[in-house]
């Protein structure tokens, strides 16, 4: 395999670069932004890609057949000679600037300057009342304005009707990507609990609605403490970022408890996909498992009973295939013993969603993964879809990059992102 590190000014200009050298069939290792100016503080970011693509079909068969032992890859610069290291080396010589983190880092949390409480049997009402809504999901503008009652005219009209006020509450949701019904659900809930100052004051209403959101919704921790070893598998459609998800975690988890972790791989469709994620275990120096059968699944299971966490990658499914789901359920089944994770792009159309995770349902489910928050401000599925599948919410992804651009879902985060706030 060779590997090569492309930079130009543009994500555009660098992946024409790659594709110049290597040809349509390369495989993106990973893209990071980088600043190459002294100290990295005044220069304008670069994108930085690194591809590596197959020499031979020889070579090809050669890695799909190796051993877990690692061994030195070239590296060539544009810059400079080629040299042989060993690629760990490389990703831990990176020195990343992410925007996106770096504000969630630096932003202090809203202050909450009032104690807002919302009765239990209210909110089991709410959600009860939100499950029950089937309506499509209306067409949005792409920037919403911070959530105001007040009349255009800047100052806030104490003065204006109940009715008014929850009109013009409905329509704020709404640009928030909410479904019409979720919307309108919200605002009567607000225009019940509040009293005509607070649903005039804009900043009221958002830490009421932080607080009603991060409410409403359930999250879970799949690497959180817990006897025993966790098997967990990711699922999803085709494109959602996946195996790079499955690193991410890993990568995570060795952070976090410095476990025994092994990597599976039931896709075995893409040509590329079980060799992606034999580098991501070349890098973290962690096994690597090519699975073709269920009862392959099942003796692999027993040759890594030592591990604390086995983390399974597989291939994208059609939530209209149903000989795939089939297939899918026959590896992941309840006998299986496996946390199923369905990684869901945040983008994707509300009734879509709704029919991929009706599809999924074939296995069991146990939380929802939303990847690409960074790639949309229409973000209302992060309300919608849980509450109206029952489903808790795990991770959130926002960038390519492993190990950086994934968050522990939570319920302050969730609801910022809900309400344009991230």
């Amino acid at each position: 395999m060779q590997v090569k590190v492309f930079e130009a000014e543009s994500m555009a200009a660098a992946l024409k670069k790659v594709k110049a050298t290597f040809g349509p069939d390369a495989l993106i290792l990973s893209t990071r932004t980088i600043r190459t100016g002294p100290l990295g503080l005044l220069q304008r970011p670069r994108i930085e890609i690194t591809a590596a693509i197959e020499e031979d079909p020889v070579e090809t068969a050669e890695l799909y057949n190796r051993s877990a032992t690692k061994r030195p890859v070239k590296v060539q610069s544009e810059k400079g000679t080629d040299e042989s290291i060993d690629y760990r080396q490389l990703w831990r010589k990176r020195k990343v600037i992410d925007p996106v983190e770096s504000e969630l880092q630096a932003m202090d949390r809203q202050a909450r300057g009032e104690d807002i409480t919302s009765l239990r049997a209210e909110l089991q009402e709410l959600k009860a009342a939100i499950r029950e809504l089937n309506r499509p999901a209306p067409s949005v503008p792409p920037q919403p304005a911070p959530i105001n009652t007040a009349e255009p005219a800047a100052r806030p009209n104490v003065k204006a009707s109940g009715s008014e006020r929850i009109e013009r509450l409905i329509l704020d949701l709404k640009a928030r990507d909410l479904d019409d019904s979720t919307a309108e659900t919200l605002a009567r809930y607000a225009g019940e609990r509040l009293n005509s100052h607070q649903l005039a004051d804009p900043n009221y209403l958002n830490r009421f609605f932080l607080d009603t959101i991060s409410d409403l919704l359930r999250f879970a921790s799949p690497l959180g403490d817990g006897d025993g070893q966790k098997r967990l598998a990711l699922v999803g459609p085709t494109g959602v970022g996946k195996t790079t998800t499955i690193a991410k975690l890993a990568a995570e988890y060795l952070r976090q408890r410095n476990g025994r972790v092994a990597l599976f791989t039931i896709d075995t469709y893409r040509i590329a996909a079980p060799e992606q994620l034999r580098i991501y275990g070349d890098i973290m120096n962690l096994p690597v498992e090519v699975i073709y059968s269920p009862e392959q699944l099942r003796t692999a299971f027993a040759a890594h009973s030592d591990k604390d966490l086995i983390l399974i990658d597989t291939s994208g499914r059609s939530h209209h295939d149903q000989t795939g789901m089939s297939e899918l359920a026959a590896f992941l089944g309840p006998d299986a013993r496996t946390e199923n994770h369905l990684v869901l792009a945040t983008g994707t159309r509300g009734r879509d969603l709704t029919d991929i995770v009706a599809s999924f349902r074939r296995i069991p489910l146990a939380s929802l993964i939303f990847s690409k928050i960074d790639e949309t401000r229409q973000r209302g599925a992060l309300l919608d879809l849980p509450l109206r599948q029952n489903l808790p919410i795990s991770y959130l992804t926002n960038g390519q990059r492993v190990p950086e651009d994934i968050l522990a879902a939570e319920p302050t985060l969730v609801a910022e992102c809900i309400l344009g706030q991230q």
